[in-house]
């Protein structure tokens, strides 16, 4: 059975895999005074979404790292139930936890939605649950900030959310004419 990823356009592989890297760049920081979102790099996610100083920034992290490498979904927000779409929803929880299922619906940096109105990217998942990458979150540390990978349940997934297939789909020439370039000066 041929896998969802091997159905995607080759472009799309390779730009998941960049808003990935843009992201795990910023993670392994933390916080100092919990609250007060005091970081350099917070600054800078939430100056892309012209955020607020000291508000949650879990939203605005993962639309950093999609800015960051062009992908511009519509209406989404630095609200963290702003990535709830219905015409982007890969995965929720009625599905069950059929993994083998999940890793062919959803793929590397779809956003995860989680029940406490947290968001963060999607790497990989096991039975346990989704393995991801987030920013103001503790994800199992001591203190906040941002993270990879994080080992959530599936008992807290809302649901998972694909916005870079349809972006991509409705920019595929102009997204292919950029990708090539960038390969061609590298």
């Amino acid at each position: 059975m041929e896998s969802h990823a091997q159905q995607y356009h080759p472009i799309e592989l390779e730009l998941r895999n960049a808003i990935f890297d843009t992201l795990r760049y910023y993670t392994n920081f933390t916080v100092e005074q919990t609250g007060k979102n005091d970081h350099w790099a917070i600054y800078r996610f939430n100056k892309l979404q012209k955020g607020a100083k000291g508000r949650a920034w879990c939203s605005d992290f993962i639309l950093y790292g999609y800015h960051k490498n062009g992908v511009y979904p519509p209406l989404v927000t630095g609200v963290a139930y702003s990535w709830k779409k219905k015409k982007t929803l890969v995965y929720w929880p009625a599905m069950g936890v059929d993994v083998r299922r999940i890793k062919q619906l959803v793929n590397m940096m779809d956003v995860v939605v989680f029940t406490w109105s947290h968001v963060e990217g999607y790497t990989d998942s096991n039975v346990r649950g989704p393995i991801t990458i987030g920013g103001n979150t503790r994800g199992g540390r001591p203190k906040e900030g941002a993270y990879y990978p994080i080992h959530r349940y599936w008992r807290d997934v809302r649901g998972i959310y694909n916005h870079v297939t349809p972006w991509l789909k409705s920019h595929e020439s102009s997204a292919a004419i950029k990708m090539s370039f960038n390969f061609q000066t590298l």
